[in-house]
């Protein structure tokens, strides 16, 4: 005999069911692996690549990935592309063992405009060698150029050579917000990951009055809520310049100048980091006139929160770092205003 047990209709039971399946159905979002990671793009010496207050910034912060400069590549019509500003890379090798090194190379975008395919080949092969004659285990290196849509060719071509001489190590590219928005126009390129900076989104040569390292309107107009084809990593400001601009407004170069600004007798507030020249005066090799400006431009405690806060809008995997740019006396004074916390603690924990 069949035995039929028999439920009581209650409207009440059934909504609790359905409820305990649709959440015992959905999956727990993925919580993300972030690696803190910061630049370092000053001139160093292979000895005491790191000072010691930097290692214990590094150490405080927890930071596990240095993206450290080799060199600058640029152009001119005698010598082609030509390598300066050339860096030596950390030599410590107990240091290598616990933070990650990887080696970056800058190329102007003149570079892949005007070189021809043997020569960037050329390229490709003895940067690679470079790279790996630093360290055969190397694994990843970052090539940094602001490519166009005119240069794309020549600028994956040049990728795609380095790949082929890398052997195993992996290779990583910056990508601006322009290049992230419209890749049909700048192309996708052949790499293993890309590093999206979160700054310099306006040039500071033209005069305007929002801060042309960051700001938070205006990169959110390349939001577009489409995942990128390479997994990304993110890059944040965390430094400050001082850019002059002549009488008509006109770029006339950066200015090394520290200190109270208020203080500086020839200078006087016009508006919000904005000074005007009140005398005709010779600082760090510029003449300056009278009536010229001196913008101060800086990325502060709250403005790297805000940079910070858009990751989520442009991340497409769990697993990333995000790098300070870059490893300086500015970036190892910033502490928070409430509690003294890490810089990484207190700005790239949500």
């Amino acid at each position: 005999m069949k035995h039929f047990i028999i439920f009581p209709y209650k409207p009440l039971l059934l909504v609790c069911l359905f409820a305990s399946i649709l959440f015992a159905c959905k999956t727990k979002e993925k919580p993300s692996q972030i690696t803190n990671a910061i630049y370092v793009w000053n001139e160093r010496s292979g000895y005491n690549y790191f000072s010691d207050e930097e290692l214990n910034f590094i150490k405080v912060n927890n930071i596990q990935q240095v993206y450290c400069k080799l060199a600058d590549v640029s152009w001119d019509e005698t010598d082609h592309a030509y390598p300066h500003d050339i860096n030596q890379l950390p030599g410590d090798r107990v240091l290598q063992t616990f933070i990650n090194i990887v080696p970056c190379i800058f190329m102007e975008n003149s570079v892949m405009l005007k070189s021809t395919k043997p020569e960037l080949e050329y390229m490709a092969q003895k940067i690679a060698a470079r790279i790996k004659n630093f360290d055969k285990h190397t694994k990843i290196c970052q090539v940094d150029c602001d490519w166009s849509a005119a240069s794309k060719d020549n600028y994956f071509f040049f990728l795609e050579k380095m790949k082929q001489h890398l052997d195993s190590t992996k290779l990583s590219v910056t990508l601006r917000l322009y290049q992230y928005k419209y890749p049909e126009k700048t192309g996708v390129p052949p790499a293993d990951r890309v590093t999206l900076m979160l700054y310099n989104f306006n040039s500071p040569t033209v005069y305007r009055q929002e801060n042309s390292i960051f700001d938070k309107a205006e990169a959110s107009k390349y939001i577009t809520g489409k995942k990128y084809a390479l997994p990304m990593d993110f890059a944040l400001p965390a430094f400050s310049w001082n850019v002059v601009y002549d009488h008509e407004d006109k770029f006339a170069g950066f200015l090394k100048l520290s200190g109270d600004f208020d203080k500086i007798e020839y200078l006087k507030l016009v508006k919000d980091h904005v000074y005007e020249v009140t005398a005709d005066t010779v600082i760090d090799a510029y003449y300056l006139r009278k009536g010229y400006k001196l913008k101060f431009e800086e990325v502060n405690h709250k403005k790297l929160k805000e940079a910070y806060s858009l990751i989520d809008k442009f991340k497409n995997t769990d697993t990333f770092s995000v790098a300070l740019f870059d490893l300086n006396y500015e970036t190892l004074k910033k502490i928070t205003e409430e509690d003294h916390a890490p810089l990484y603690n207190s700005i790239l924990v949500k």
